[in-house]
């Protein structure tokens, strides 16, 4: 299914840039002449090295990733247009391959730089907080075998109004690109994939006091339906992130970016030779919520700081009353962030954030999924968390120069944690040499815990890229 949807959304961004590009007025008049400009093209690859074995013999210990990026822009004084394409090939125990293109719109302007209009896939600053967590609560995600995903923007039409220091946002469409990541298929009735970060569905169920062993089967997808789903979507603006002081307001009525799963298991419960078994059919659908976030802040020349607030409803997708359906949770979530760039005399670039979810109703979702099967489903995987990031250059010889980044990120209700390190090495304009590290810390004991279920995710990643 994964792959699927990963081919539909490289074909609508490959329709997208022939529009952008081929069918453009460019070189009828002056000022609508516009040059051609491919910002950046460069090609990796990656080995990653996992130091404990996996859970699941679907999933390897070693995976060899190669991986392109293009960037592109064309601009006149009205109108241009960007893009930034990406394509990765990842061999484990199979190979999967990922098309992404996280931005790739037109756009024209007015010649007052009053009014903008988008049309595409378009990365906006909704939420601070969102972008920050890489939760995708308003812009979908783009994740394989990573804890932080890169933010892809949402695809429609934009209108943005900038009068003086007051900014309005308007967004529409008709057509729904979800999160990209792992490809995720059923064989001999188990839910599989490859990535480390997936986690597998329960395979027992609980039945009238007897373990019932589960064989899942995935029903046929209505692309279709999927992929075109309303959205809208409006912000104001006073000020910006980037100004002395600023208020963020944004509100949305969209799908989910993550797909939701209605469970049918009414289908051949029978007691054979090995026990208790059913079988259950996984139908992908697609929920809608209503978000809302309010955030505000100042900067200065070293440092920025922000609060912010959002609540998140879903609404509940119509399926089948027979079904069990897997839970969609409403939840208020607050949070601060201070970053300083060398300020007070300390090396590098420095940030610390906090989240908080101060409000959670389950508005959908059965207790016989089972714990573990409910909390895999959640979006926002923690209750509460601190992150902690530092980033510079540690030293510089002749024109080569190393710089290197920390992340710790810290969960103190379940005791769990995530550190990641990378150190980079510039070789010359084109080719870069560096080194990854993940490490993962549990003290829990539930299965549905995040960071239980993640903590056999330990890894090294050694990999070189080069840029023409």
């Amino acid at each position: 299914m994964q792959r699927v949807l990963n081919w539909l959304q490289g074909s609508v961004a490959i329709a997208v840039l022939s529009v952008a590009c081929l069918v453009l007025p460019i070189g009828k008049h002056d000022a609508w002449a516009a040059n051609r400009l491919v910002n950046e093209l460069s090609f990796g690859l990656e080995q990653s090295e996992f130091l404990t074995d996996s859970y699941s013999s679907n999933e390897s210990n070693s995976y060899t990733r190669f991986f392109s990026k293009m960037s592109f822009s064309t601009q006149s004084n009205y109108h241009g247009s960007y893009g930034d394409l990406r394509w990765a090939v990842i061999d484990g125990k199979g190979v999967d391959q990922l098309f992404a293109a996280p931005e790739l719109y037109y756009y024209v302007q007015s010649d007052d730089d009053v009014f903008l209009f988008e049309a595409g896939r378009v990365k906006k600053d909704w939420s601070l907080f969102d972008q920050f967590w890489s939760f995708g609560t308003w812009q979908p995600i783009l994740s394989w075998g990573n804890v932080y995903g890169d933010q892809q923007g949402l695809t429609g039409l934009f209108l943005t109004m900038q009068v003086r220091q007051i900014r309005l946002l308007g967004f529409v469409s008709g057509v729904f690109l979800p999160s990209q990541g792992s490809q995720v298929e059923v064989k001999d009735g188990k839910v599989i994939s490859q990535d480390r970060w997936y986690n597998d569905p329960i395979t027992q169920l609980e039945f009238s006091g007897e373990n019932s062993a589960i064989y899942y089967e995935l029903q046929e997808v209505d692309y279709q339906k999927i992929l075109s789903q309303w959205s809208y979507g409006v912000q104001v603006a006073v000020g910006s992130p980037h100004s002395e002081g600023f208020l963020l307001a944004s509100m949305a009525s969209k799908p989910l970016n993550q797909l939701y799963i209605g469970i049918d298991g009414s289908h051949d419960i029978s007691d054979g030779p090995q026990g208790l078994s059913t079988v259950v059919q996984l139908h992908p659908l697609v929920a809608r919520h209503r978000v809302g976030t309010i955030e505000t802040g100042f900067s200065g020349d070293d440092y920025r700081l922000w609060v912010s607030m959002t609540h998140d409803r879903p609404e509940e997708p119509i399926v089948d009353d027979r079904w069990m359906k897997t839970p969609l949770l409403a939840s208020t979530l607050v949070g601060a962030h201070l970053s300083l760039d060398q300020a007070f005399r300390l090396p590098g670039s420095w940030a610390v954030g906090y989240m908080r979810k101060i409000d959670e109703e389950r508005l959908v979702g059965e207790d016989l999924v089972g714990n573990a099967a409910a909390n895999a489903f959640e979006r926002i995987p923690f209750d509460e968390a601190w992150s902690f990031l530092w980033n510079t250059r540690a030293g510089n010889w002749r024109s080569n120069h190393f710089s290197l980044g920390l992340r710790y990120l810290f969960a103190p209700t379940v005791q769990g944690s995530l550190l990641s390190g990378t150190v980079r090495y510039l070789a010359d304009s084109h080719w870069t040499a560096f080194f990854n590290f993940d490490v993962v810390g549990s003290q829990g004991h539930s299965q549905g815990e995040y960071f239980f279920r993640n903590q056999g995710n330990d890894r090294v990643q050694l990999g070189v890229t080069y840029v023409f």
